[in-house]
């Protein structure tokens, strides 16, 4: 008797660890389970729509915030399986019901998350180059703001963008020329409208051939010129050409997790 309980203590734990209210589910409490359930989808939802993300402390809180509740919920369905349930359904002892429920369960989360995506505020995205060292170095975990209302750009803001010749690619660059800037290159120092750019950011390799040299360019109207911080080893408008408005739509706010973890909540600029 002592074995089964604790076997079913053990099946409730993991059932709401894979999904919230599952455990309870299985304990017999199906209405329990899925109020659970949709609470716990619910605030997941509000965690991405919300401001949250925008701050790296108001994500750490909500993220940790999850993790208790979702602990709190294990928790309370392995303490539920300890209590005698003769009226529980026989059904909820076959083993694809539970499969069946965390199928079903992906699909309508992934099928939530398509649909909100012309309106989700914030990304996330993994850095799996080396083109913005030492700004964001490879295997950084980043927080991105979609841009969906054309907000100002300004000169040195890291943004992200469709590259031109590979619209379906994402990469993250630096503003640095402005529509109607002349531009041009000359032993690795940028010009702007015949000043020189002060770039206290940029990162060369002594491995690399970095020289830069740029015949006079001028930034058409609503196009921007972008380039990597690691400029030896960037892919950019120095190989593409300028990159239209309409193709930065995002700005990178924060690390949140990095191979590093020292660069934790650095914020980007």
């Amino acid at each position: 008797m002592r074995t089964n309980m604790k076997k079913n203590q053990l099946w409730a734990g993991l059932l709401s660890t894979i999904d919230a209210g599952l455990g309870q589910i299985y304990n017999g409490k199906v209405i329990q389970g899925l109020l659970i359930y949709f609470v716990f989808q619910t605030l997941i939802i509000l965690f991405y729509l919300s401001g949250i993300l925008s701050q790296f402390f108001s994500f750490a809180l909500g993220l940790l915030f999850l993790i208790l509740l979702r602990i709190s919920v294990v928790f309370h369905a392995a303490s539920q399986a300890r209590e005698p349930n003769i009226n529980k359904p026989k059904l909820l002892g076959r083993w694809y019901i539970y499969i069946g429920f965390i199928v079903v369960s992906l699909i309508f989360t992934t099928s939530v998350f398509i649909f909100l995506e012309p309106v989700v505020a914030f990304q996330t995205a993994y850095v799996p180059t080396a083109n913005m060292l030492p700004t964001i170095q490879t295997g950084d975990y980043l927080i991105i703001k979609i841009d969906r209302r054309q907000e100002p750009i300004e000169r040195l803001d890291l943004v992200i963008y469709n590259p031109p010749d590979d619209p379906s690619a994402r990469y993250i660059g630096r503003i640095i020329g402005l529509p109607g800037d002349t531009l041009y290159f000359m032993n690795n120092i940028v010009y702007i409208n015949g000043n020189r750019l002060i770039e206290n950011y940029v990162y060369y390799n002594s491995g690399i051939n970095n020289t830069d040299e740029l015949d006079s360019l001028v930034v058409p109207r609503n196009n921007y010129f972008l380039m990597g911080d690691n400029r030896g080893d960037s892919r950019d408008s120095r190989y593409f050409g300028v990159v239209v408005r309409s193709n930065i739509f995002g700005k990178p706010l924060y690390i949140y997790w990095s191979n590093n973890l020292n660069r934790v909540g650095n914020l980007l600029k």
